[in-house]
Formats: C-alpha cells, sequence, structure tokens
C-alpha cells in the first residue's frame, strides 16, 4: 500500500525550522512577563527585568516582519507558561547586565590561556613562583592597595577541637593572661574564628553551632 503524498513542501519544511530557530533564540532572552515583577497599586513595576516588547526583541533576532507572529506563537513566558503575543511586554536582562557579561567573556577568552599555565606553574611546586608574568602583575597590583596599621589592638583565635563540638562558650577570648602579642600567622592547627572583643567570639560561635 503506497504512502498518502505529502503536502508539505520542501520549502515549508525549511521553513517552519527556521520559525523554530527563530523562536527558540528569542525565547532565550526573556526571563518573564512581568509575572515576576512588583505590582503595587495594580501597576507593574520593573525591577527584576528590563522591559521590551516582543516584537522589538524579534527584531533585534532579525525576525523577517512577516514572520514575527508565527514565531510569536511559539514563545511562552518561561515564568508562568502564559502564551504570548506578538505585542506582549517581555522582561529581558538588564542592560548593564549584558555588558558585564559580555566583558567578563571577553576578559575569560583573552586570558584564560595564561591562567591555565599560571595555574599549571603553581600546580608544579616549583620555587620562585612570583617569576611567573601573572605572579608579578598580581604583585604589583597588591603593593597599589591602600594600607593601614591596627593599633592596640588585641586578637585571640578559636581553634577547632577534633575531640568535641564547639560551643559559643569554648569561642569567648581567654583571659588577658593568655594573649600573646605578635604575629597572627596561623600554625599548623585549623582556625576558626578571629576576633578582637568578646561580642564578636560569641556571635560567631552561636552562628557556627
Amino acid at each position: 500500500m503506497s504512502k498518502p503524498h505529502s503536502r508539505t513542501t520542501p520549502f515549508s519544511k525549511k521553513l517552519r525550522k527556521q520559525i523554530e530557530e527563530y523562536a527558540e533564540a528569542v525565547a532565550a532572552d526573556i526571563k518573564d512577563c512581568g509575572c515576576e515583577q512588583p505590582t503595587p497599586e495594580g501597576e507593574i513595576m520593573w525591577i527584576r527585568s528590563q522591559p521590551t516588547e516582543l516584537d522589538n526583541l524579534m527584531a533585534q533576532h532579525d525576525v523577517p516582519d512577516e514572520l514575527m507572529d508565527l514565531v510569536a506563537a511559539r514563545i511562552r513566558c518561561p515564568a508562568c507558561g502564559e502564551q504570548l503575543t506578538r505585542y506582549s511586554d517581555v522582561g529581558v536582562e538588564w542592560w548593564m547586565e549584558v555588558r558585564h557579561k559580555k566583558r567578563i567573556e571577553e576578559a575569560s577568552e583573552k586570558y584564560h590561556p595564561a591562567l591555565v599555565d599560571f595555574a599549571e606553574h603553581l600546580r608544579s611546586g616549583r620555587r620562585l613562583r612570583g617569576l611567573h608574568p601573572i605572579a608579578r602583575e598580581l604583585l604589583r597590583e597588591i603593593d597599589g592597595f591602600p594600607r593601614g596599621q591596627v593599633i592596640d589592638a588585641e586578637w585571640c583565635r578559636a581553634r577547632r577541637d577534633r575531640r568535641k563540638v564547639l560551643t559559643s562558650d569554648d569561642l569567648r577570648p581567654p583571659p588577658d593572661r593568655a594573649l600573646r602579642r605578635g604575629s597572627l600567622q596561623p600554625s599548623r592547627s585549623e582556625p576558626v574564628v578571629l576576633g578582637g572583643e568578646r561580642g564578636a567570639g560569641r556571635s560567631r560561635g552561636r552562628e557556627g553551632r
């Protein structure tokens, strides 16, 4: 038995695929249709995304005007699932977020090989790691950081005792006679809290329990 002849021409299949590709690309830019925004006094306040009309967004993706209705019919709000129309208001990423991500991508692409090489240099255990070009650049940047001096401050460090669970009392500063002035360079034991006053250590201890 012969198969019925399909009325779908190669051109219409190609056009359908093109419409689906347009719809997928446009939908990827949509965050919501306003359903995720606060609505004081019934008016949508666009905070979480930047508002635009769907046809403007489709124009940015070079969707032909004669295909916009067909493309819009294949797009739903990703937040609530509502069917969108060509003239629906939709929310997209704010322009500054787009620019920030673009700068990150460009920087990552530019510096990725050098960062991979630096990571391998550090993992190799070689001495004189500061001779690596990235290390030298980091040291130059650090040298330009603002500096200050802590005067008349006393610090104590609580260490994790693996034999018991620490409580807030364990994290209180020790008696004055137990404080030792000098370097804060930690020993091999793992530091848990750095605090300059009783309240800070106690508060941190409560959060960590």
